[in-house]
């Protein structure tokens, strides 16, 4: 999608690299430009004039204001066990019954809101804290759950979803971690399209490019990039001020500050409040607004939520749709201005969530996140029994001719039985004359997987190579946008369900014995890592001689989400790198960039891709055998590459004092002490995909990689053979078919582990995976005798 606005002006964006956009705001969104001053200046606020401080009475009712409203937007609940809640909201809560009445649950009404949205097109519009996730008294800490990421991925299959927050998009974008939605951050401020999915709608030219961390291209709308610095300098005199103030915290979202008086004892409400107004008071284009035990401070421009909302629908294309319902789901104040939106326009409607009567816009209610849960995957349902596909249905294709549909059919029938056979003749192709040989993984539309066949066709081709004295060394890269996404563990996990389980073991053996060719390979050998480089398809080229990364290369060893161990010679060379980082990147399958690739030695040479077809000509030209030589024009063709400023070695020393305790219950809860401490963004992420993997997957791991520590090449590959085959067995853990199931199969995204804690994990389950096959299963017999391992 890309954002699109008919505003002409321009703005400033995040200090990334962009291009030139004509995206800007109309200087009608600011009602209080300060006098003499510019609203579009060159980014910085210094021109604006400061209005003096005046203190005296009105001061003092301002103040006194503020802190009504906080007491208001945070009225007294009466606890209530869980046994008697219901009773009482029936007995004792008339005033919530009669407000049920006005806002009847969306759970309950649900036939009625279907009967209502057949026909349309839905789109979905959702609040963080307290919708999808609890509130909580630590900000840093309102994880959504499982279940509850699963739900919005599933919906987000059927229509267009947005998250529009408070929190800055990057910490709703971490906290939510799916690439699929539109995040609407800072009420609205900080919009951001779909990272994966490519526009749906024409091209517009209104629109900031940008770039996410895997620098992957997405389009910003930011309407209040201006007041970045202001923001940065209210929070910081925040924090300095409210430091003393013992529960308070102030949360920085980019384009709002947030003071939290949530732990705060009330009799010192007053003292924030005063606080805040008194800092506000040098800034006359910022405002105050409120939330759930939370001031935050915005600039003072026409758009919040509401607009954000509009200004969604409007690049969608569904504003003047007649047969489009947007439904916005929220629980507090400033989703109000979303509900008044669809209600105003009475086409769709808002659903506030919130178990006590509140003055609202919203059409429907619902309690809690549970419940908003179960809505969520009611809808689903409904989607998925109507058959209704999601982006087909919002943009529909033109119907086919008459008579089309079975000439395509035949025809594809045709072509995917021819299509077949080629795949098998060509998964992996060869280039080359002269002194030099190019094998090319060629299943772009798989990002490359690896089959049995592949492995056995590189197997063969090397070793003929290797025997043949007119090679001088060989190349590998990949084709289309990955060099290689890892094993095809989805067929794996078919052959498994279909109890052909011989196939697993040839697939594993085949694999395993090119790794230890290429690690004891007698020639040059060169691998281009551009794109995707993961799992099995570091295992064909880190072994190698040269190791050639990119702007566009993607590292992850991500095995341990899916129910596995990071296999084919992973806990070889991850139990090499630097420190514990090893240890990091096996148990949460976080992601190296080309740079950091470089800086750990994963990687020899760094090229960028728009300079890799030089590199390559260059390559084909040489006629040597001399891997000096071949070194030499690596270097010469290479570029110098230096480790961005949130690179992983910028916090090696935490990922030490965690990552190289003992257990993964210690690694964890040192985790969790430094989440609590600095709150640090990439420690959440850790956290959370610790918490999201195998808990028996996660020790079974650990184990692997220390002990690969004191391994040979070999004896890690003898190991992992044996890991891999009682990975399979499904005796201990059926965890390796739940794990492919709910990601890359049903794409639920909420396996079930088996054991589903650490607690129920025994050492007998772990030792079991490092047990010997048994006299009746051969184990992996490699050539150590004949080769000796180079690394």
């Amino acid at each position: 999608m890309d954002l699109k606005s008919n505003h002409a002006a321009p703005v400033l964006t995040d200090p990334v690299p962009i291009n030139k956009s004509r995206l800007g705001i109309h200087s009608s969104l600011f009602p209080c430009s300060a006098p003499g001053a510019t609203v579009f200046s060159s980014g910085l606020y210094l021109t604006i004039p400061r209005r003096k401080a005046i203190s005296g009475k009105f001061d003092d009712f301002r103040a006194s204001s503020w802190l009504d409203a906080m007491q208001s937007s945070s009225p007294p609940r009466k606890k209530l066990s869980k046994e008697s809640y219901f009773d009482a909201v029936s007995a004792e809560n008339a005033p919530y019954n009669a407000w049920m009445l006005k806002h009847p649950s969306a759970v309950k009404s649900f036939e009625k809101i279907t009967n209502f949205a057949k026909g349309k097109r839905i789109a979905l519009f959702l609040d963080y804290d307290g919708t999808l996730s609890p509130i909580v008294d630590d900000p840093d800490r309102a994880f959504m759950s499982i279940p509850m990421r699963a739900a919005v991925r599933n919906i987000a299959k059927y229509f267009p979803t947005a998250i529009i927050s408070g929190r800055s998009r990057d910490k709703v974008y971490e906290f939510v971690g799916l690439k699929e939605l539109y995040y609407a951050g800072s009420h609205g401020m900080d919009i951001m399209s779909p990272i994966t999915r490519s526009a749906s709608i024409n091209e517009h030219p209104n629109c900031i490019r940008s770039f996410d961390k895997q620098g992957k291209e997405v389009n910003l709308f930011q309407p209040a990039s201006e007041f970045l610095p202001m923001i940065d300098e209210v929070f910081r005199s925040l924090v300095e001020n409210t430091k003393d103030i013992k529960g308070s915290k102030v949360e920085n979202n980019k384009f709002c500050v947030s003071v939290h008086y949530r732990n705060v004892e009330e009799q010192h409400w007053t003292t924030i409040a005063q606080v805040v107004h008194n800092i506000l008071k040098g800034y006359p284009r910022l405002r105050l607004t409120h939330g759930r035990k939370v001031l935050e401070v915005r600039p003072v421009i026409d758009w919040n939520k509401g607009k954000a909302v509009e200004f969604l629908l409007d690049s969608l294309g569904l504003s003047n749709s007649d047969d489009v319902l947007p439904i916005y789901v929220g629980d507090d104040r400033t989703d109000e201005d979303a509900f008044k939106v669809l209600r105003e326009s009475n086409k769709g409607f808002g659903i506030l969530v919130s178990s006590v009567p509140k003055e609202t816009n919203a059409m429907y209610s619902l309690r809690d996140p549970s419940e908003v849960m179960e809505f969520l995957k009611s809808l689903a349902r409904w989607m998925k029994s109507h058959k209704i596909d999601n982006w087909h249905f919002c943009f529909p294709k033109p119907p086919l001719k008459p008579g089309k549909e079975i000439r395509e059919k035949v025809r594809s029938n045709a072509e995917l039985k021819s299509a077949v056979t080629d795949d098998l003749k060509n998964q992996v192709l060869v280039e080359g004359k002269g002194t030099s040989r190019t094998a090319i993984l060629n299943r772009p539309s798989a990002l490359n997987a690896l089959t049995t066949v592949m492995g056995a066709r590189l197997k063969k081709l090397y070793e003929s190579w290797e025997e043949n004295p007119d090679i001088g060394f060989v190349v590998m890269k990949g084709s289309g946008r990955a060099f290689c996404a890892g094993g095809d563990v989805v067929s794996i996990y078919q052959l498994v369900n279909e109890g052909k389980v011989e196939d697993c073991k040839e697939f594993f053996r085949t694999l395993y014995k090119f790794i230890y060719l290429l690690g004891t390979y007698l020639k040059p050998h060169v691998a281009i890592l551009d794109g995707i480089t993961m799992g099995g398809g570091a295992g064909v080229s880190i072994p190698g001689t040269f190791r050639v990364v990119t702007d566009k290369t993607v590292f992850s060893t991500p095995e341990i989400h899916i129910g596995f161990h990071p296999d084919a010679g992973a806990s070889f060379y991850l139990s090499h790198l630097p420190g514990y980082l090893g240890e990091y990147l096996a148990l949460t399958g976080e992601k190296l960039d080309g740079a950091e690739m470089i800086g750990c030695g994963l990687a020899t040479h760094f090229c960028l891709k728009a300079r890799l077809a030089t590199l390559e000509d260059r390559l084909g030209k040489l006629t040597t055998d001399d891997p000096s030589v071949i070194e030499t024009n690596l270097d010469q063709y290479g570029d110098l590459v230096y480790p961005h400023k949130t690179s992983v070695f910028r916090r090696m020393e935490v990922i030490d004092k965690c990552f190289g305790l003992e257990t993964v219950e210690e690694i964890i809860d040192a985790l969790e002490s430094e989440v609590a401490k600095s709150g640090e963004e990439w420690a959440t992420s850790a956290l959370r995909k610790l918490k999201e993997a195998s808990p028996l997957l996660l020790k079974v791991s650990l184990k692997s990689i220390r002990e690969g520590r004191f391994q040979s090449l070999d004896q890690c590959l003898a190991r992992e053979y044996r890991m891999s085959l009682h990975g399979i067995s499904k005796v201990v853990s059926n965890d390796f078919c739940e794990g492919v199931r709910a990601r890359l199969v049903d794409k639920d995204y909420a396996p079930k582990w088996d054991p589903p804690c650490l607690e129920d994990v025994s050492k007998d389950m772990v030792d079991y995976y490092f047990s010997p096959l048994g006299e009746l299963e051969p184990e992996l017999k490699l050539p150590t005798t004949l080769r000796e391992a180079f690394i």
